[in-house]
């Protein structure tokens, strides 16, 4: 251990776990906005808690215990310990949090009746949706889906009926095809302006109901204000 170079004052070493934490947060958000909470579904998916978490334990708590306990005075074996004790603490609190973020990330998002519906792991058990029928969906996950009407006249007034406020919410896997990427097959179901790709609706979570636009082609969710 005698070939370990430490920091020579505590406010150093502060400054080294601050830029060491910062660049492990780097890599933990650009995973969560760029995989798992993609475009709009970042604040609508509910990550605010989990990261809230992850971003207080690695850019506050961590580097504030370091500075506090580092000392080059203490023995080096027991500063080494100490050091290691808020590693462990911080990659655990990490861990947490961002088990909390993965557990509630979107899974499909679910054009059915008017709005756009976004499905965590908990509502997909909620509503009793295999996982094999998302697989069958094309594009990566979270899936992005289309519950097309029936074609059939009487079937399509039951369907409607039964997407009015007045009944559960309730989704008919038997209907879903992947988002459409042309407006021609939207046609009938959205009005798009013809020098944009926008679909203008709502997008509706367990904790949240905001406007957005999905960039059909991007196959992207962005505020609408």
């Amino acid at each position: 251990m005698s070939h370990l170079h430490f920091p020579k004052s505590r406010f150093t070493a502060s400054f080294v776990h601050l830029l060491l934490s910062a660049v492990l947060l780097a890599i933990l958000i650009s995973i969560v906005i760029f995989v798992w909470y993609p475009g709009a579904l970042m604040f609508a998916g509910g990550a605010e808690q989990g990261l809230k978490i992850v971003i207080a334990v690695d850019l506050i708590l961590g580097p504030l215990l370091t500075l506090v306990i580092y000392n080059l005075n203490k023995p080096r074996k027991e500063l080494i310990r100490d050091l290691a004790i808020i590693a462990i603490f911080q990659v655990s609190c990490l861990f947490v949090g961002m088990s909390l973020v993965y557990e509630q990330r979107p899974i499909a998002v679910v054009y059915s009746g008017n709005d756009f519906y976004i499905l965590d792991q908990q509502q997909v058990e909620k509503h009793e949706i295999e996982m094999t029928i998302l697989d069958s969906i094309e594009g990566r996950y979270p899936k992005i889906i289309f519950e097309k009407p029936p074609l059939n006249e009487n079937e399509r007034m039951q369907y409607e009926v039964s997407k009015s406020p007045f009944f559960p919410l309730r989704f008919y896997s038997d209907l879903w095809i992947t988002f459409p990427r042309k407006k021609v097959d939207l046609k009938e179901y959205f009005q798009i302006e013809d020098d944009s790709n926008c679909v203008n609706k709502q997008l509706i979570s367990y904790n949240e109901v905001s406007s957005v636009c999905f960039d059909i082609e991007q196959r992207l969710f962005s505020d609408n204000k």
